[in-house]
């Protein structure tokens, strides 16, 4: 499955993400008729603001919401990752601005800090890595 693309700013609540994930969800039970969803894998930026607890709470009363059992949900935090526009080196960032440990030099870009990606979905009997 791709990024989600989320509305609600830069900084999404718990209860945004855990509805785009829902959403998620009911995409891919659709391609797996009769299949009971059992676990969904998510990465999420650790500068994206967002509680995992918060998120897995908020997931869970929308299926309770709706009568079913939820799948469980595993929230894995990603640190942001930075590249040197000098030599390529792409590292942990500790902050919005961080020299580059191979090169020593400030050029450098924040890579993809607060993505919120599925990165597996896994059925009843079988899983299917994304």
């Amino acid at each position: 499955m791709a990024t989600l693309r989320m509305s609600g700013g830069s900084h999404p609540s718990a209860m945004v993400v855990a509805q785009a994930l829902r959403e998620a969800a009911g995409e891919e039970v659709k391609l797996h008729p009769g299949d009971q969803l059992k676990r969904i894998s998510v990465r999420i930026g650790s500068w994206s603001g967002v509680d995992p607890d918060a998120v897995r709470s908020a997931f869970a009363g929308l299926f309770s919401a709706e009568h079913q059992l939820a799948p469980q949900l595993d929230v894995e935090l990603c640190p942001p990752e930075n590249l040197c526009l000098r030599c390529g080196c792409r590292f942990a960032a500790a902050g919005p601005v961080a020299s580059c440990p191979s090169c020593g030099t400030f050029a450098t870009r924040r890579q993809d800090a607060d993505p919120f990606e599925v990165t597996r979905v896994e059925f009843e009997g079988a899983a299917r890595p994304h």
